[in-house]
Protein backbone atom coordinates (compact mmCIF):
# COMPACT_ATOMS: atom_id res chain seq x y z
CA UNK A 1 0.00 0.00 0.00
CA UNK A 2 1.56 3.28 -0.88
CA UNK A 3 1.96 5.71 1.32
CA UNK A 4 1.47 9.05 1.60
CA UNK A 5 2.54 12.00 4.26
CA UNK A 6 0.98 15.50 4.55
CA UNK A 7 2.71 18.04 5.85
CA UNK A 8 1.61 21.49 7.03
CA UNK A 9 4.46 23.67 6.27
CA UNK A 10 5.85 24.46 2.81
CA UNK A 11 9.11 22.61 1.91
CA UNK A 12 12.23 24.19 2.06
CA UNK A 13 13.28 25.78 -2.10
CA UNK A 14 16.82 24.39 -1.18
CA UNK A 15 15.07 20.36 -1.21
CA UNK A 16 13.08 18.34 -3.95
CA UNK A 17 10.17 17.76 -2.33
CA UNK A 18 9.83 13.45 -2.41
CA UNK A 19 6.93 12.26 -4.56
CA UNK A 20 4.75 10.79 -1.23
CA UNK A 21 4.90 14.09 0.41
CA UNK A 22 1.65 16.40 0.09
CA UNK A 23 2.70 20.06 1.06
CA UNK A 24 1.01 23.48 0.68
CA UNK A 25 3.14 25.92 -1.36
CA UNK A 26 2.60 28.64 0.99
CA UNK A 27 1.50 28.83 4.73
CA UNK A 28 -1.57 28.14 5.94
CA UNK A 29 -3.18 31.68 6.49
CA UNK A 30 -5.19 32.48 10.01
CA UNK A 31 -6.40 35.75 8.27
CA UNK A 32 -6.88 34.36 4.64
CA UNK A 33 -9.38 31.24 5.30
CA UNK A 34 -10.58 31.58 1.44
CA UNK A 35 -6.81 30.83 0.59
CA UNK A 36 -6.35 28.52 2.94
CA UNK A 37 -9.40 26.44 1.77
CA UNK A 38 -8.42 26.39 -1.70
CA UNK A 39 -4.92 25.45 -0.95
CA UNK A 40 -6.66 22.25 1.08
CA UNK A 41 -8.56 21.22 -1.60
CA UNK A 42 -5.64 21.14 -4.41
CA UNK A 43 -3.98 19.24 -2.16
CA UNK A 44 -6.90 16.90 -1.58
CA UNK A 45 -6.76 16.09 -4.57
CA UNK A 46 -3.79 14.74 -5.32
CA UNK A 47 -4.35 11.91 -3.11
CA UNK A 48 -6.38 8.73 -4.63
CA UNK A 49 -9.04 7.35 -2.67
CA UNK A 50 -8.54 4.36 -0.21
CA UNK A 51 -4.55 5.39 0.33
CA UNK A 52 -3.16 5.90 3.54
CA UNK A 53 -2.20 9.63 4.53
CA UNK A 54 -0.23 10.44 7.59
CA UNK A 55 0.03 13.67 8.73
CA UNK A 56 2.59 14.22 11.30
CA UNK A 57 2.00 16.79 13.39
CA UNK A 58 2.04 18.71 17.48
CA UNK A 59 -0.45 21.46 17.11
CA UNK A 60 1.59 23.39 19.26
CA UNK A 61 0.94 27.27 17.41
CA UNK A 62 -2.03 28.71 16.39
CA UNK A 63 -0.24 28.16 12.72
CA UNK A 64 -0.30 24.18 12.99
CA UNK A 65 -4.05 24.44 14.07
CA UNK A 66 -5.36 26.74 11.62
CA UNK A 67 -3.41 24.32 8.76
CA UNK A 68 -4.71 21.50 10.41
CA UNK A 69 -8.38 22.85 10.94
CA UNK A 70 -8.46 23.35 7.17
CA UNK A 71 -6.66 20.33 5.38
CA UNK A 72 -7.15 17.37 7.22
CA UNK A 73 -10.76 17.63 6.48
CA UNK A 74 -10.32 18.22 2.75
CA UNK A 75 -8.22 14.95 3.28
CA UNK A 76 -10.42 13.17 5.26
CA UNK A 77 -13.14 13.49 2.49
CA UNK A 78 -11.43 12.21 -0.32
CA UNK A 79 -12.37 8.88 0.90
CA UNK A 80 -8.36 8.33 2.52
CA UNK A 81 -7.60 6.79 5.53
CA UNK A 82 -5.90 9.92 7.20
CA UNK A 83 -3.98 8.80 10.54
CA UNK A 84 -2.33 11.53 12.73
CA UNK A 85 1.19 11.08 14.24
CA UNK A 86 0.70 13.13 16.98
CA UNK A 87 4.31 14.31 18.04
CA UNK A 88 5.63 15.25 21.47
CA UNK A 89 9.03 16.81 22.52
CA UNK A 90 12.17 14.16 22.67
CA UNK A 91 12.10 15.07 26.62
CA UNK A 92 8.35 14.44 26.91
CA UNK A 93 7.60 14.37 30.95
CA UNK A 94 4.96 11.84 31.00
CA UNK A 95 2.24 13.66 33.76
CA UNK A 96 -1.43 14.24 34.19
CA UNK A 97 -1.42 17.12 32.56
CA UNK A 98 0.71 16.44 29.54
CA UNK A 99 -1.74 13.31 29.19
CA UNK A 100 -4.62 16.11 29.26
CA UNK A 101 -3.03 18.15 26.99
CA UNK A 102 -1.90 14.72 24.53
CA UNK A 103 -5.78 13.20 24.98
CA UNK A 104 -7.09 17.26 23.80
CA UNK A 105 -4.98 17.25 20.71
CA UNK A 106 -6.39 13.75 20.05
CA UNK A 107 -9.76 14.86 20.52
CA UNK A 108 -9.17 17.81 18.06
CA UNK A 109 -7.55 15.60 15.80
CA UNK A 110 -10.18 13.07 16.03
CA UNK A 111 -13.33 15.88 15.44
CA UNK A 112 -11.24 17.52 12.16
CA UNK A 113 -11.60 13.64 10.37
CA UNK A 114 -8.55 11.49 10.94
CA UNK A 115 -9.54 7.99 11.38
CA UNK A 116 -7.31 7.34 14.32
CA UNK A 117 -4.56 9.03 16.03
CA UNK A 118 -0.59 7.63 16.74
CA UNK A 119 1.25 9.65 19.64
CA UNK A 120 4.72 9.32 19.35
CA UNK A 121 5.88 10.05 22.92
CA UNK A 122 9.34 11.79 22.92
CA UNK A 123 10.59 9.92 19.40
CA UNK A 124 10.33 6.73 20.85
CA UNK A 125 8.10 4.92 18.06
CA UNK A 126 10.19 3.22 15.86
CA UNK A 127 9.47 2.75 12.02
CA UNK A 128 8.19 -1.21 12.18
CA UNK A 129 6.14 0.05 15.54
CA UNK A 130 4.82 2.40 12.61
CA UNK A 131 3.92 -0.09 10.19
CA UNK A 132 2.53 -2.36 12.06
CA UNK A 133 0.01 0.48 13.99
CA UNK A 134 -0.79 1.81 10.21
CA UNK A 135 -1.69 -1.84 8.99
CA UNK A 136 -3.73 -2.61 12.08
CA UNK A 137 -5.61 0.92 11.77
CA UNK A 138 -5.48 0.41 8.24
CA UNK A 139 -7.60 -2.79 8.73
CA UNK A 140 -10.14 -1.57 10.92
CA UNK A 141 -11.04 1.16 8.15
CA UNK A 142 -11.13 -1.12 5.41
CA UNK A 143 -13.42 -3.41 7.06
CA UNK A 144 -15.88 -0.43 8.16
CA UNK A 145 -15.87 0.31 5.03
CA UNK A 146 -16.73 -2.63 3.13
Amino acid sequence: QQWFFAVFEPWPSSMQIPAQVIVPRSPFSETDPVDARRQAVELAKIVPRGRIVLVPCTLDTPKYETAAKVMIPELSHTGACVIAVLLTPPDHDITRTSNKRVLTLCDVLMRLGVVDVIVDFGSSLTAPALTHKVQVILAAFSAAAS
